[in-house]
């Protein structure tokens, strides 16, 4: 009994410093006080940030930086994970990725391999998505089939149809249309049994583009619209765009160039939009493709040059080389054999260069994994004693915190529910004043458009009545020359004739210039007056502008070239045209449109 009492005694000395040292940590991290807050917190920005991925990444950026700053004070393993995969999507679309690959591979080291998640069938499948992009065929092909190993397990048949998409799209790209069309058939059938549209949208678009390889044009454009219409649906912006090319892809094949440039010009304003530099380099070649096809050579090559921009600008060696072999055809056909034979160099030079990269890509892929294999075999058996110690720690740490509970769980229970309360507070109080700042922009936004509007109504005057006295000014001068002595008839026929065409010019270009500065001011007033009354005329229009800006009708009758009884009389028909009453004021219902 001596013996075991010293014994007992040491080890809860032992277990109490332990528990001291990890509510210790604990404190510091926030996990007693404010650490599941700031989780709430940080999961919030990361759903934020993940949201606006592919439609505004530089949002995207900022959300996660912010919850990066806070999971930098805490220990919130999942978090890192979510981290890493957000950056590693956000370079993917911004078409960085080695970058894209650097993040996975941190978060690789993070993720256990043999437990299957979510997180690790996502980690797989987005590593098959940048090895595609990067010429890794058939590693990409191996890190969808892990996927989807995972996903069975899950049963995530969303995941599934997702992978098998993407090794048919693989296959589709390396021309083995057998094994494209057989996997693009199984994402299909398992497709159906889940609710995700935006993978079915682009399960449509592989196939379509597999029934182009097949030379099924009409089939290719059933599969391309029902996937458009599928994504207009949901409101998907980018595969929106890349619908639209894909229609107007296969409108050039059957020679409906003008649909297919009206398509491609649709797409080509969600690309800017979204920033997607990839996307406008594949537009502005295939514009130049079809311009080439219909023998407007100049149009072809200035779109060939933008896609060369582009694609140079995103070091898209596969796009530059397209558009070179564009470029050369385009000058050839346009006679210039100089800078065609230039281009042809090019493109002989960058394919060379492309089958170099491939074979060394193919070289460098197989020593990968290989060394990808020897690496997952010591992550394993590192994931395994991380394991075996982080179970005897937490052994330890239950049993201490049994011991210290009882009296601290109070305590720290009022200390938690105070500082929620205090942080919610602030958290609000910040809200307010943000929504205070929001106003105060608001009003000042309002102020200076108002101020601009007031500003441009003037100018508007100004112009009008300036017009007014240079018309005065020639008539003026249009009297003079007719007081002009002339015996013979040929001069007074020379002189009305010169009368005429001062006239005939002078009333075109005052009317033209002030229609101009006129829309600048008021863009929808033709618009809105047109709803109300479509069969209005031409002079009718006119004067119902000027009266807009509260002319007389002495000085609309020196503007338009016309009486003022002529005026008289227009106001009238413009008045029963817009059923208006006698006592209704025409200046005043005009000013509120």
């Amino acid at each position: 009994m001596s013996i075991f009492k010293p014994f007992c005694k040491g080890i809860s000395i032992t277990l109490f410093f332990l528990a001291l040292i990890f509510f210790t940590k604990a404190g510091k991290c926030g996990i007693p006080e404010t650490g599941k807050i700031n989780i709430q917190i940080i999961d919030s920005l990361f759903a934020l940030s993940s949201s606006n991925i592919s439609i505004n990444n530089q949002i995207a950026l900022l959300y996660a930086e912010k919850g990066k700053e806070l999971l930098d004070e805490i220990e919130y393993a999942q978090g890192e994970q979510k981290y890493f995969f957000i950056k590693a999507q956000i370079a993917y679309y911004d078409d960085r990725y080695e970058e894209a690959l650097a993040y996975l591979d941190s978060l690789g080291r993070i993720l256990s391999p043999d437990i299957a998640s979510l997180d690790l069938g996502r980690y797989y499948s987005l590593k098959a998505l940048v090895n595609t992009y990067l010429g890794y065929h058939e590693l990409a092909i191996e890190m969808n089939l892990r996927a989807i190993s995972v996903y069975e397990k899950l049963s995530d048949f969303s995941g599934m149809s997702v992978c098998y998409n993407a090794i048919g799209l693989t296959y589709l790209n390396q021309g083995n249309n057998e094994l494209a069309e057989r996997y693009l058939d199984g994402a299909f059938d398992i497709n159906q049994k889940t609710s995700d549209k935006k993978a079915f949208g682009m399960i449509l678009i592989n196939k379509g583009n597999l029934k182009i390889a097949q030379d099924s044009l009409d089939a290719a454009m059933e599969l391309f619209s029902n996937a458009y219409d599928l994504y207009l649906e949901l409101g998907d912006l980018r595969r929106i765009a890349i619908s639209l090319y894909n229609i107007a892809k296969v409108q050039s094949k059957v020679g409906e160039f003008t649909d297919a440039i009206a398509k491609l010009d649709e797409s080509l304003d969600i690309f800017y939009k979204l920033d997607e530099k990839y996307g406008q380099a594949m537009v502005y070649g295939l514009k130049s493709e079809i311009y080439n096809k219909t023998g407007d050579y100049n149009h072809a090559i200035k779109y060939g040059e933008i896609a060369l921009e582009i694609s140079t600008h995103i070091n898209s060696q596969i796009l530059q080389n397209e558009t070179y072999l564009q470029l050369s055809q385009a000058h050839k056909n346009n006679g210039d054999y100089f800078k065609a034979l230039g281009f042809y160099e090019d493109y002989h030079n960058t394919k060379a260069d492309l089958d170099i990269k491939n074979n060394a890509k193919r070289i460098a892929e197989i020593e990968y994994q290989a060394q990808l294999s020897a690496n997952e075999k010591d992550i394993q058996l590192l994931h395994q004693r991380n394991r075996a110690r982080t179970l005897q720690v937490y052994i330890l740490i239950v049993f201490s915190s049994m011991i210290l509970l009882s009296t601290l769980g109070l305590i720290l229970f009022l200390r938690l529910k105070n500082k929620n309360l205090r942080q919610k507070q602030e958290i609000l109080e910040k809200k307010n004043h943000l929504i205070d700042l929001e106003n105060k922009v608001f009003e000042k936004d309002k102020k200076m458009l108002e101020n601009d509007l007031e500003l441009k109504n003037k100018e508007l005057a100004s112009r009008a009545l300036a017009l007014i006295q240079l018309n005065e000014t020639l008539k003026n001068i249009s009297i003079r020359m007719n007081e002009f002595p002339s015996d013979a008839s040929g001069g007074r026929k020379q002189i009305k004739a010169i009368l005429q065409e001062i006239q005939l010019v002078t009333h075109h270009n005052i009317w033209e210039e002030f229609d101009l500065a006129f829309n600048n001011v008021y863009n929808l007033f033709y618009e809105k007056l047109f709803e109300i009354c479509p069969n209005l005329s031409a002079t009718e229009i006119k004067i119902a502008a000027l009266l807009k800006l509260n002319l007389s009708t002495k000085e609309i009758a020196a503007i338009s070239f016309k009486s003022e009884s002529s005026i008289k009389t227009a106001r009238h028909r413009l008045r029963q045209k817009l059923n208006m009453g006698e006592n209704d004021n025409l200046v005043a219902f005009l000013l509120k449109l």
